[in-house]
């Protein structure tokens, strides 16, 4: 089994209790890592520097989003609230005789 989604390492737990020692996991993440690192430092965009604070943008509760950033990351982060305009779009369908 590939993990194929970023929250999947945090349910591998899960995972081995299901499907046992007969199924293989692979978690690709660090070959995603050092790929994708291997790639900034050859366009030249790649940062030395190490981040001094991550900051999130929510459309949700910024205070509930904090908690759980809190709970599952152990830090509290920096987050604001965002509105996203959302257009409702309708489309009409011809039918087909």
């Amino acid at each position: 089994m590939i993990l194929g989604c970023t929250h999947y390492p945090h349910l591998l737990h899960f995972f081995r209790q299901i499907l046992g020692s007969s199924v293989q996991i692979v978690d690709p993440a660090m070959a995603v890592v050092s790929t994708a690192a291997r790639e900034l430092q050859r366009l030249g965009i790649s940062s030395d520097r190490s981040p001094h604070c991550t900051s999130f943008y929510v459309s949700g509760n910024p205070e509930e989003f904090a908690k759980k950033v809190q709970l599952f990351l152990g830090f509290t982060p920096r987050v604001e609230q965002v509105c996203l305009e959302v257009e409702r779009v309708t489309v009409q369908s011809e039918s087909v005789a």
